[in-house]
């Protein structure tokens, strides 16, 4: 029997996909008794392809089913792919284990949407990626909804080593939503030695409860976002808890050795990207720890570490830093605050002033800026030990505790971290794909 339209699975001939029935076919062969035999094939999206399925079942829905072949798609739209489930690992691709999926573009027809709701691990194209490589993928009218943690418009959860998300654009009609935490622009949290690297947020809303940020909500374990843009609109809707939130990453923590590193490096949040916005918001009233930062909310680390969290060549101009609420907050241009010494600040710039600040309702004036707890134009909330080589911000940096190693006097300060060395030459471009909205 034909399986699809064509094709032999091979990376010369590839099953061809070109109608929804082909899709729901690899649905149902990559998560049935013969999975092992389609599960690392290569396929070839041939045209665009309306789906008329109210309810899409995921390829490749289970871990142990993860997919770890080739799917190209070919920059073919797929119109109207509507998820709902109440389990986790939720997308185009439920799991993906390695391999490589490529050139998926998303977008819904006339007025329509693409949705994708899950509860935990959930992506438009992939909900729980656990090595391989997302590459060039597009996205327009989509909509991604979660009840659990780690939710992203292109990936839930990923984890390394290896696993990379790059070349990618988010569309400014996308948004993605969880009432759990752990929710970006790009992938809900990534960690163990992930890369996204060469993508593009627009003006999309990035709505959770906690560790929400305009690329990743998490990053961690010897993880990099690298050469990424955000004008994401960006809030945190808890009320009563501890939460953090980022223009490019809600929340950066490492657990592990000294020797590796969690970087965020290249980046830009800016108004001039969503050119209507880029506004990040916090809302929860409890009493501590309410990080809210240009570039990154919250940064912590593990005792043993020394340095090993580094904001790097970065630059964040958000249109308005608003926290509601009445705990104690920690404010900033480019770091909202962390607890810990190792985190350096390098070669990065912010040029918010008061009027870029926004408190329980009131913009912070001149007269009245010293009053409030914990707010800078470079850390909000630093800790005593880090350090800030060549950052400028247009504000004094307004220190909470002493003996900051702190260099505000230029942007040119040598990087001598060889880490950084191997990412400084990978340059921010502007030729991302298409988002697809028409």
């Amino acid at each position: 029997a034909k399986l699809f339209s064509g094709g032999q699975g091979t990376e010369d001939d590839p099953f061809l996909i070109s109608t929804e029935q082909d899709l729901l076919n690899l649905s149902a062969y990559t998560n049935g008794e013969d999975y092992q035999y389609f599960v690392g094939k290569s396929y070839l999206q041939t045209t665009a392809i309306t789906l008329t399925t109210a309810n899409f079942p995921p390829i490749c829905a289970s871990a142990e089913h993860g997919f770890t072949g080739h799917f190209d798609g070919n920059a073919k739209i797929i119109y109207d792919l509507n998820i709902n489930r109440t389990v986790d690992n939720t997308g185009l691709f439920g799991c993906m284990n390695g391999g490589l999926i490529e050139d998926i573009h998303l977008n819904g027809s006339g007025s329509n949407y693409c949705t994708i709701k899950g509860t935990a691990n959930v992506g438009a194209v992939v909900g729980r990626m656990t090595g391989g490589t997302i590459k060039d993928c597009g996205f327009g009218r989509t909509k991604v909804e979660g009840t659990g943690n780690c939710c992203g418009v292109i990936v839930g959860m990923m984890r390394g080593p290896g696993a990379k998300i790059e070349h990618s654009s988010i569309g400014g009609s996308c948004s993605a939503t969880t009432t759990g935490t752990q929710i970006g622009g790009i992938v809900g949290k990534m960690e163990t030695g992930s890369t996204v690297e060469s993508c593009e947020v627009k003006a999309c809303t990035i709505t959770g409860s906690q560790r929400v940020g305009g690329v990743s909500g998490y990053i961690g374990g010897n993880s990099v976002i690298n050469a990424c843009t955000s004008g994401a609109k960006i809030v945190s809707t808890v009320t009563n808890a501890v939460a953090q939130a980022g223009g490019i990453c809600g929340y950066m923590h490492q657990t592990t050795t000294s020797t590796d590193k969690t970087i965020v490096i290249n980046c830009i949040y800016s108004q001039d990207i969503s050119r209507s916005g880029a506004t990040i918001t916090m809302n929860s009233n409890y009493a501590n720890y309410l990080y809210t930062g240009g570039l990154v909310g919250a940064a912590a680390s593990c005792t043993n570490g020394t340095s090993n969290m580094l904001i790097v060549n970065s630059y964040s101009y958000p249109y308005t830093i608003k926290n509601n609420g009445s705990g104690n907050k920690g404010i900033s241009g480019l770091l909202g605050g962390c607890n810990t010494a190792n985190v350096q600040i390098i070669n990065c710039y912010s040029p918010v002033i008061h009027t870029n600040f926004n408190l329980n309702g009131s913009a912070v004036s001149v007269k009245n800026y010293s009053n409030y707890a914990y707010i800078g134009s470079i850390v909000g909330y630093p800790k005593e030990g880090m350090t800030i080589n060549g950052a400028y911000g247009r504000q004094t940096l307004r220190l909470y505790n002493t003996g900051i190693s702190c260099n505000t006097s230029n942007l040119s300060s040598a990087i001598s971290d060889p880490t950084i060395k191997n990412y400084h030459s990978v340059v921010y471009h502007n030729n991302f794909p298409k988002t697809v909205e028409s």
